[in-house]
């Protein structure tokens, strides 16, 4: 068997230091939804925090997968005018969401939440019409009761 040389151990030390710095950071990427405050691959030690918040709450939320977000969503809007059509998991380590309308902001309950982006008329624009917290499976935040 030959014997490796440096710099083949050397290329599998990067190799394995990008993994352990930046696999986090990709699974967040991956996780998460469209307008994630967050960009994991240039703050990837945001990646570490989001796996251990995913990880601490995961086995007992009440939202904790995108069928039941979006089971909670059709639940909360219904007989309402208020159509969800998408819900996207976020990461706000600061807790504040970026509601789309100008400099709008809602508070969430933890850092993990799943953003509802709907309709509040027939055939009208998509944006966000409420938050569900992950852990609890509650709406923080009902654009019908925004004011």
């Amino acid at each position: 068997m030959p014997r490796r040389g440096s710099l083949f151990w050397a290329i599998v030390a990067v190799l394995v230091a990008g993994t352990l710095v930046y696999g986090p950071a990709e699974l967040a990427r991956r996780s998460t939804g469209q307008g994630e405050p967050v960009d994991f691959l240039t703050h990837p030690q945001e990646g570490w925090r989001f796996v251990a918040d995913a990880m601490r709450e995961i086995g007992s939320a009440r939202a904790g997968s995108p069928d039941a977000a979006g089971a909670l969503a059709r639940r909360a809007f219904s007989g309402s005018g208020v159509q969800p059509v998408r819900v996207d998991l976020l990461y706000v380590p600061d807790r504040r969401v970026d509601l789309g309308a100008g400099s709008e902001q809602a508070m969430a309950k933890g850092r993990l939440v799943w953003r509802v982006s709907g309709r509040t008329r027939p055939g009208g624009p998509v944006h966000t019409v409420g938050l569900i917290d992950f852990s609890t499976g509650e709406l923080t935040y009902d654009v019908r009761t925004a004011s």
